[in-house]
């Protein structure tokens, strides 16, 4: 069997999470599953990771995604025999014409659940491609069971079509000596002292205005606490970066707080490990990846009691609306007043321990179809 994944996440977004999930996806599949032949492709050079070796065979094609067309593509996976191709970026990848079986990963359906959140260029380009790719898949591939059911709620698709599989854990996360974390956030990112952290997207469903309205009052309590924001602020998202830079001149907090941008994906387990907690206020998550990743390195989260979270964390976190200053304030103040004495990680471990059978799973599915 030859499987073939799309590199985008490998070639266009390193440090994110479609990054993490196509690396751990191929990483443990290659060693759970041998007897395949994988295959990764992209219109960007890829440079092979040293834990996959020569196990994956990466490719440059000459793919123009900007107009769709995925022509080379086609004439690739027929040329090679391949025999499933997976799409892991919500199917926006898979060529016009049916060559061999497609299977895609739906990450998230924001564009129709919130459309306010989204411009109008990207909600155009989700609804006109990612129903059809919905329709051609052979298999899709849920990333929790709130995605399954976002999807069922938009499209009408057979109940079997659908199956969930959840994203790996890195194992990279996980606790570090604290002497090692302060050596490297120092060194990298000038970052001393008690801090709280918040990782992902900087967007306006994220609720970061929030967030700083209570971190300022925290501040009388805490005189050298510090937060962190670690997130792309480029692009479409600097509209948004700026009026949160404003607000914290208006706050007078803009000297505790460390904008430090999209961060090296290595260096993550430092800020987690280091963070007095992780706080995710996100009105919408398909799969709360950061706060899982905060979770098995040890720190507290404090989270929204929206979409996947509580399926994800279940009662690991602390859970909160996102939209009430007091309770946020008061869930703040137990958490850096115990320090994560209260930690519990029951859920990073069951998902750990089920981390193979997410994989078996997958298999499952491929071998189902191919």
């Amino acid at each position: 069997m030859k499987i073939c994944y799309d590199g985008i996440g490998m070639s266009h977004f390193t440090n994110t999470g479609l990054y993490s999930y196509t690396f751990e996806l191929l990483d443990r599949l290659t060693s759970l599953y041998p007897q395949a032949q994988y295959k990764v492709i992209s219109n960007k050079d890829i440079k092979p990771h040293a834990l996959l070796g020569k196990k994956v065979d990466f490719h440059k094609i000459d793919l123009n995604r900007k107009r769709n067309n995925y022509k080379l593509l086609e004439e690739y996976i027929t040329k090679n025999n391949v025999t499933i191709y997976h799409s892991p970026n919500n199917g926006f990848s898979f060529p016009d014409k049916k060559v061999c079986k497609y299977v895609l990963t739906l990450h998230n359906l924001l564009p129709l659940s919130y459309p306010r959140y989204v411009d109008r260029k990207y909600y155009n380009k989700y609804k006109s491609i990612v129903p059809i790719s919905l329709d051609k898949a052979d298999k899709i591939i849920a990333v929790s069971n709130f995605i399954k059911n976002e999807i069922h709620t938009h499209f009408d698709i057979p109940e079997n079509k659908v199956i969930v599989v959840y994203p790996i854990l890195s194992r990279m996360f996980t606790p570090i000596d604290q002497e090692v974390c302060n050596y490297q956030l120092e060194k990298k990112y000038r970052i001393q002292g008690d801090f709280l952290l918040y990782t992902g997207s900087i967007h306006e469903r994220k609720h970061l205005d929030l967030l700083l309205i209570v971190f300022r009052r925290l501040l009388p309590h805490y005189n050298n606490l510090k937060l962190v924001i670690a997130g792309n602020n480029k692009g479409k998202k600097n509209v948004y970066y700026l009026r949160l830079k404003e607000l914290a001149r208006r706050l007078g907090i803009t000297s505790r707080i460390y904008f430090i941008g999209l961060v090296n994906y290595r260096d993550m387990p430092y800020l987690y490990n280091n963070a007095l907690c992780t706080i995710t206020l996100s009105d919408y998550e398909g799969f709360p990846i950061s706060s899982l990743e905060s979770l098995a390195c040890g720190t507290s989260v404090i989270c929204s009691d929206t979409s996947s979270f509580k399926e994800i964390l279940g009662k690991s976190a602390v859970y909160i609306d996102n939209r009430d200053i007091y309770s946020f304030e008061k869930a703040l103040f137990k958490i850096i007043q115990e320090k994560n004495t209260d930690f519990k990680k029951t859920s990073v471990d069951v998902l750990r321990h089920k981390e193979n059978d997410s994989i078996r799973q997958l298999v499952r599915v491929y071998e189902s179809i191919g």
